[in-house]
């Protein structure tokens, strides 16, 4: 009898330690799944960064937000609102995704709404609707929806410039976004956006105040130099002759 349970004992703590290695096995699959997923997620972050500081033109960072959204966030849709000028309206100015087309007066969000009118810009910080929890559900939401939504404010110097908004399936957003973290990576996100929008009005700023006239806003003489060079090289590309008209106001 001794012998039986010393052997039951010994079959039972084996299945015991069967059962510990395999629950270990599947959690380290799991964390190998999430670092390769992270990685990743790093990597397509380092690229729209890179692009980012390359556009020359905020129209090119627009596309370029567009394109490195649809990458990092496969399984979401969104748009870009940026702060018009001289105003408190916020206008899309980039839209991705499945929804994306539906950023219009009949749509899940307006094009263009008030900066009052979003948390996440009242309150300075991101504002999450949904994802399993009870939330209020910002005014330029214009339909309620099953979906989970996100807004992060694009903060430079203490300002907003407007804000990245995004929406996941309900489905979606409880499977896959705990898992990767999409809150933390839609505030990174929208850094890189609001550094690279900064940098790029603080240059187009530069650079007419170099080229303009503070008072008439016409351009200068700088801007005559730098025209001139490149027009006498069309010229001699094409062959035909440059006048120039000088004019003493």
């Amino acid at each position: 009898l001794d012998c039986v349970l010393a052997a039951f004992r010994d079959i039972t703590e084996r299945r015991r330690m069967e059962e510990e290695l395999r629950v270990m096995n599947l959690r380290l699959r799991e964390w190998v799944v999430e670092l390769e997923r992270r990685t990743a997620d790093i990597s397509l972050l380092g690229q729209m960064a890179d692009l980012l500081q390359s556009c020359l033109t905020s129209k090119e960072a627009y596309e370029v937000v567009a394109h490195s959204s649809r990458l990092i966030f496969p399984e979401a849709s969104g748009a870009l609102y940026l702060r018009a000028p001289s105003t408190r309206l916020m206008e899309a100015v980039a839209a991705w995704g499945p929804h994306g087309s539906a950023m219009s007066s009949d749509g899940f969000a307006d094009r263009a709404f008030e900066a009052e009118h979003c948390w996440a810009l009242r309150l300075g910080k991101t504002h999450s609707m949904g994802f399993g929890e009870p939330s209020l559900f910002c005014q330029h939401v214009l339909r309620p929806t099953p979906d989970s939504l996100l807004c992060v404010p694009l903060m430079t110097k203490g300002e907003s410039l407007g804000v990245y908004h995004m929406c996941l399936e309900r489905q979606q957003s409880r499977e896959i976004g705990p898992r990767r973290g999409v809150l933390e990576l839609a505030q990174a996100v929208a850094e890189h956006i609001a550094l690279a929008l900064g940098n790029l009005q603080l240059r187009e700023t530069l650079r007419q105040q170099s080229t303009r006239d503070p008072l008439t806003g016409l351009f200068n003489r700088r801007h005559m130099e730098e025209s001139l060079a490149r027009e006498l090289l069309r010229a001699q590309r094409s062959g035909r002759p440059l006048g120039v008209i000088l004019f003493d106001l």
